[in-house]
């Protein structure tokens, strides 16, 4: 989905941390200072801010609530951009990433990092992406063996 120059970009923050022992959301918080800054510094308006405290995203039958409705807001035309801390953040599943490059190609959705771009609206950015959902992947895996 594109805007116009009269129309601010619509953002959502995603935060996510796998498993926050102490849940005070100190990690969370981390992380939402980056995001905000980041939107800030694009000029996007903020519209939503999700938050799936101590939820893994390695495990693709287990259900982060947050995602799924910002999935959803997406979806419903809500969200032109999505930032996050980092790709990891927002998924450890490369069929969840390829959904967000489908997203980015058919409709225009924007997704930025707090610590590096990952534009998939180009080959290289695309690119880049699919390599740090597959480091991020094979991480979940070594853990697992």
């Amino acid at each position: 989905m594109k805007t116009t120059s009269s129309q601010p970009v619509r953002a959502a923050i995603y935060l996510r941390i796998s498993l926050d022992r102490e849940m005070d959301g100190l990690a969370v918080d981390r992380q939402r200072e980056d995001c905000e800054k980041l939107a800030q510094f694009r000029g996007w308006e903020i519209v939503e801010t999700y938050v799936d405290q101590s939820i893994s995203a390695s495990d693709k039958t287990k259900k982060r609530p947050a995602y799924l409705r910002m999935v959803q807001d997406y979806e419903a035309g809500l969200l032109d951009a999505i930032v996050c801390y980092d790709l990891d953040r927002l998924t450890r599943q490369p069929r969840e990433l390829e959904d967000w490059i489908d997203r980015a190609e058919s409709r225009g959705l924007l997704l930025v990092t707090a610590n590096g771009d990952a534009d998939l609206s180009t080959d290289g950015g695309r690119m880049y992406a699919r390599i740090k959902a597959a480091v991020a992947r094979a991480e979940v895996e070594r853990k697992g063996a």
